[in-house]
């Protein structure tokens, strides 16, 4: 399939089935760009890493697997434990960021429907106060960060474990290694093009839908939203 044409036989949006919604975090809920890049810069440079914090390399680690990516950079397997610590440190030392427009009443609208849950690379005590902030923490049945586990698809195949085969899972992101990690594990994707990379990046995932308002995941996901 050539990059940027989406599939032929792609899943009908609805009801029909039950669904399982996972969401990325940071570019998808919340505008962490500049906040998280910050925090990052400063856990690089603790491992001699700096190169990796520029806009350009920043980006293209988020093209895949975050811990992966880090590793091709030179960080050594026995530091990734403490580079996620100082990660979560400088997080939380940082103010926090704000919902995209428009999302919180997203959220709650898909709350009533499907149960939900958010795979992020961010830090999973970085993330709670930010939806406990906008009073949308309790849509969620959980949040598993990089703490939890690195690979984004490990985690959504443990999500995925513990429902029935009948339940359609989704994963909605923002970067080329959000989709790919979703198709990874099964699941429809979503990219989303408010978030870190651009639509043309995003499209050498193939995505099955692409959102350009978060009020498109709802007709996406067959919601009706008056």
């Amino acid at each position: 399939m050539k990059p940027g044409v989406e599939s032929s036989v792609r899943p009908e949006p609805g009801r029909a089935d039950p669904n399982l919604i996972l969401f990325d975090y940071d570019g998808v809920i919340a505008d962490t760009r500049s906040i998280f890049q910050q925090a990052f810069r400063n856990a690089c440079a603790v491992f001699g890493l700096e190169h990796c914090a520029e806009d350009e390399a920043f980006l293209r680690i988020f093209e895949g697997n975050m811990i992966a990516g880090l590793s091709e950079a030179g960080l050594q397997e026995t530091n990734r434990s403490h580079f996620l610590c100082v990660l979560k440190d400088r997080l939380s030392s940082l103010p926090r960021p704000r919902l995209f427009p428009g999302m919180r009443d997203v959220i709650v609208t898909l709350r009533r429907h499907f149960p939900l849950w958010i795979i992020t690379s961010n830090a999973s005590d970085a993330v709670r106060p930010v939806l406990a902030d906008a009073d949308i923490a309790g849509c969620f049945t959980e949040i598993m960060g990089a703490d939890f586990h690195p690979d984004k698809a490990e985690k959504i195949r443990m999500v995925r474990s513990r429902f029935p085969e009948s339940f359609r899972a989704w994963y909605i992101g923002d970067t080329l290694g959000d989709i790919l990690e979703g198709e990874r594990a099964g699941c429809h994707t979503v990219a989303v093009t408010w978030g870190w990379h651009t639509r043309d990046i995003l499209a050498r995932g193939c995505p099955a839908y692409w959102a350009e308002y978060p009020e498109d995941l709802l007709r996406i996901l067959g919601i009706n939203h008056s």
